[in-house]
């Protein structure tokens, strides 16, 4: 079964409301939000966590990131002591593997035999309307877990709408680093600035292939900051008498600074120039 013209359609307004996020907060709510519309579910959530294993396929979480669930999940009164108590382990959860796909109960748990000898699944899921669910995966890294996860009762989650989440992982993936990368630049730009204001220094960021990504310090206040940020690295990587003015070999001679530097920190992390010219749902 493929996809209708109206499920691209959806997926296109979708993916044009989640260009509008500025932040993780505005990610997840967004999507979360508008999951909806595609991908009918009594409860849509996103985890961005970390986890451990203190049984066999038995996920522990440590620290949650992120957490967005819409409506609230319902709570079962002592969750934690009968999930302890548990043989089994959400049957999502345990088989998680950090690659980006979508899975369903059904997809892991293929038999309603062995379903109702799950003990995870007839305490915690099967009382609240968790019948059904689905969760897509995007990639993570060992021990971590980034997902949407989908729940319903009445009816399973059809493979048609396993297409539809499947369409999506690929720009919910992207969207997601994009927002968090902008937020970790964010941050960094707020140390930069502080300690700029120190020394009174012009600092610009620059990300992968030497992209500008932000500015902070003097170099906010310049005027043309992109192209002063861009002769001053240029001129740093100039060897010594060439390209150079006459005034700047005075300067180098008498022993003070040029007049723009930068300095390239080791492949894979980040980098920086400065100018003096003034980024739970009991499952892993």
């Amino acid at each position: 079964m493929g996809l209708r013209h109206a499920d691209y359609r959806g997926i296109l307004l979708f993916l044009g409301d989640l260009g509008t996020a500025n932040d993780v907060d505005g990610f997840m709510t967004t999507s979360v939000g508008r999951l909806h519309d595609l991908v009918p579910a009594q409860w849509i959530s996103f985890h961005d966590l970390t986890y451990t294993y203190p049984r066999p396929f038995h996920p522990e979480v440590i620290d949650v990131f992120a957490y967005r669930e819409y409506p609230p999940v319902s709570e079962i009164p002592d969750a934690a002591d009968i999930q302890s108590s548990c043989e089994h382990a959400n049957p999502l959860c345990a088989t998680h593997d950090g690659l980006p796909h979508v899975r369903r109960i059904s997809d892991v748990i293929d038999r309603a035999a062995v379903l109702a000898r799950h003990d995870f699944y007839q305490e915690l899921m099967y009382p609240i309307g968790r019948e059904f669910e689905s969760k897509a995966s995007l990639p993570s890294q060992p021990g971590s877990c980034r997902a949407f996860v989908l729940s319903r009762d009445g009816r399973n989650f059809s493979d048609r709408e396993t297409l539809i989440l499947e369409a999506l992982l690929p720009h919910l993936t992207h969207a997601f680093r994009n927002v968090r990368d902008r937020e970790l630049t964010s941050a960094i730009v707020a140390t930069l600035d502080e300690v700029a204001g120190v020394k009174s220094l012009g600092i610009v960021v620059l990300g992968a292939n030497e992209r500008i990504e932000a500015f902070a310090g003097r170099a906010r206040s310049s005027s043309s900051p992109t192209s002063d940020a861009r002769t001053a690295i240029s001129r740093s990587r100039s060897p010594r008498g060439c390209g150079t003015s006459n005034g700047e070999l005075r300067r180098r001679k008498s022993g003070c600074r040029p007049s723009g530097s930068s300095s390239r920190a080791p492949k894979g992390t980040s980098r920086s120039g400065s100018s003096r010219r003034g980024g739970a749902h009991g499952c892993c």
